[in-house]
């Protein structure tokens, strides 16, 4: 007999309501399961028998933690990477905080007296999910929730104080060690690129030799310590320039972009950054948005290839 359980990766929503998309799938077949029952040449739900797998929402290892939860914190764990906690917390629900999260992985599968185990393992070990009901530990859930939905919508509703203008100073931007006041950083690229020219002079009676016409060999080095330098300075303003054209500063914007994309995405744009070093911004964004659309057609076009050498002939079969 087949089960119907929660498919892995399926929308989380806010753990007191099952939102809209795809969230079970068949362990006959593993095709998704939908309320409206359609089928396609491997899952039939008129011949497929199944039972559905309730979720266990019972303390076993903390009274505040449920089994459904253990069961996606280890899950998030495993697809995020531990240390991604606020990921690991979006992908819990029921309105869990990334510090929230850590601080119960930590004392629960780190710290435990049974490590790598955490205490209260054992399956006949039912000492905690008895001693707290069902319909206890769900109304302290649900008052949870709303608790934190009050929170968060009052802290929505507060009006924003208006904030003096900061200072041009390492520590008052997003970026550590940027001044924007003097369009500079706080360790620049070559940092010590002045040490080898700040003792350095040139005498207006010295240097050049009337008899031959050229520089003597100590003012020649000093020339070529000289013009290494420019270089340096060169490559240290190409790179500023570099890293404000394309809003690098801007940290928080690009990580929030950044986390929006796919991994796919992610590699595809990372195999096309060195082409920025020659282009400018709104070219390269127009770049990696083509290379996207490049790459969502190949799949695209693949994955209707596979459908027709398994003879299915449209859409809605192939969904």
């Amino acid at each position: 007999m087949g089960m119907i359980t929660k498919a892995k990766g399926a929308p989380r929503g806010d753990g007191s309501s099952s939102g809209g998309g795809v969230k079970y799938v068949c362990n006959v077949c593993s095709n998704d399961i939908t309320a409206t029952g359609l089928h396609n040449l491997h899952h039939d739900p008129r011949t497929h028998a199944y039972q559905v797998i309730e979720p266990h929402s019972i303390p076993i290892f903390d009274d505040g933690w449920g089994a459904d939860e253990e069961l996606l914190l280890l899950e998030g764990a495993e697809q995020y990477g531990l240390g991604s906690w606020a990921d690991i917390a979006d992908h819990i629900g029921g309105y869990r905080e990334k510090d929230e999260v850590r601080d119960h992985y930590i004392a629960t599968y780190v710290n435990s007296s049974d490590f790598p185990l955490p205490e209260r393992a054992s399956p006949g070990d039912k000492r905690l999910s008895d001693s707290i009901p069902r319909e206890e530990f769900q109304a302290r859930k649900k008052r949870r929730i709303e608790e934190r939905k009050d929170a968060i919508a009052e802290t929505a509703t507060l009006p924003s104080v208006p904030s003096k203008p900061t200072s041009s100073v390492p520590s008052c931007h997003e970026v550590a060690g940027y001044m924007p006041g003097r369009l500079e950083f706080e360790s620049e690229y070559f940092n010590e690129a002045e040490e080898a020219v700040q003792h350095m002079q040139f005498s207006p009676d010295e240097g050049y030799n009337p008899a031959t016409g050229e520089l003597d060999p100590e003012t020649q080095l000093k020339v070529c310590v000289m013009n290494i330098y420019n270089d340096r300075l060169t490559c240290r303003t190409d790179r500023k320039r570099f890293i404000i054209g394309h809003k690098l500063l801007d940290y928080k914007k690009n990580v929030a972009v950044e986390k929006r994309r796919t991994k796919e995405q992610q590699a595809l744009l990372l195999k096309a950054k060195p082409f920025a070093r020659i282009m400018s911004h709104p070219d390269f964004e127009s770049l990696a948005g083509d290379l996207e659309k490049e790459q969502n057609l190949r799949q695209a076009i693949a994955q209707l290839q596979d459908w027709r050498r398994m003879r299915i002939s449209t859409l809605a079969a192939g969904e």
